[in-house]
């Protein structure tokens, strides 16, 4: 199975280290940070290639990327970051995150012109002094595919975990029986008007699961067929069930989830039929 990731995805999923907190204030706008990258272009020389497209593929796992800027005198591949304040403040999970990035793009580029070296920048620009700060290192390619397979191998490895989770949970699925087997009058009809919409691409994961699902014949319908990727939003309360509370009430792979409106949560989570309801009069949050 063959499956595609970005550089920026793939290093921010497997080369984050220590504190998983990524800010760094204050910090510069997307604007800033187009106008950043353009300044440090302008520095270079007439050879300096920006925004290079480069991609590569580990067992199947495709990535692809544009590297910020790429010196084919010097043979050395730039990671460009914008920033404000004392770049001696940044954390290190920053830096090493910076460095994953600029790593999996030389690994690329070494592949892609038959590099034996190359040499493998951050460059940082802070934004209001127009100031350049420059970190650099000379690896081989050799050393620069390692870490490449290294990254990749944690990508498939989480993937394909993934992947067996959700054939397990679609068998599960596959096997639920819905509990109600005579309908209210008017039901049928009701739940009629409402399944079709929901077979659009994009119904999922808009719409919280009880204020417009309405009754229980068309969620179970729906979760026969609908992939249930369910997830907990850190800092919700203590009374939405964890894995480990469902994998005591049931067997089967099961997860909980929170959906959270303006002025309401909802709690998703029955170990018996895996349908969505409301929390019992739970007020709002």
């Amino acid at each position: 199975m063959t499956r595609a990731v970005a550089v920026r995805a793939l290093c921010e999923f497997t080369a984050r280290e220590g504190d998983l907190d990524l800010r760094f204030t204050p910090s510069p706008s997307a604007l800033e940070g187009i106008v950043g990258h353009q300044r440090v272009s302008e520095r270079r020389g007439p050879d300096y290639r920006s925004e290079v497209p480069l991609a590569g593929s580990h067992q199947g796992l495709q990535v692809r990327g544009r590297a910020d800027g790429f010196d084919p005198v010097r043979q050395c591949l730039e990671e460009i970051k914008t920033h404000r304040g004392d770049l001696s403040r940044q954390p290190a999970n920053h830096r090493a995150l910076h460095w994953a990035q600029a790593k999996v793009y030389a690994a690329l580029i070494c592949a892609s012109e038959g590099l034996a070296s190359l040499k493998v920048a951050l460059v940082y620009w802070h934004v209001d002094l127009e100031r350049e700060t420059r970190f650099e290192v000379e690896l081989t390619a050799q050393a620069l595919q390692a870490f490449f397979q290294q990254q990749c191998d944690a990508y498939l490895a989480w993937a394909a975990s993934e992947e067996m989770h959700g054939a397990a949970r679609n068998a599960a699925l596959e096997g639920l029986e819905f509990p109600y087997a005579v309908m209210r009058p008017g039901q049928r009809a009701t739940n009629g008007t409402r399944w079709p919409p929901s077979q659009a691409s994009d119904f999922w994961p808009r719409r919280p699961p009880v204020a417009r699902w309405g009754t229980p014949a068309r969620m179970d319908r729906a979760m026969s067929s609908t992939p249930w990727t369910l997830s907990r939003t850190p800092g919700r309360d203590s009374s939405t069930p964890s894995r480990s509370t469902a994998i005591r009430w049931v067997s089967r792979p099961t997860r909980a989830s929170s959906s959270v409106t303006r002025g309401r949560s909802w709690s998703s989570f029955d170990a018996a039929t895996h349908r969505c309801r409301a929390a019992r009069n739970r007020g709002p949050v």
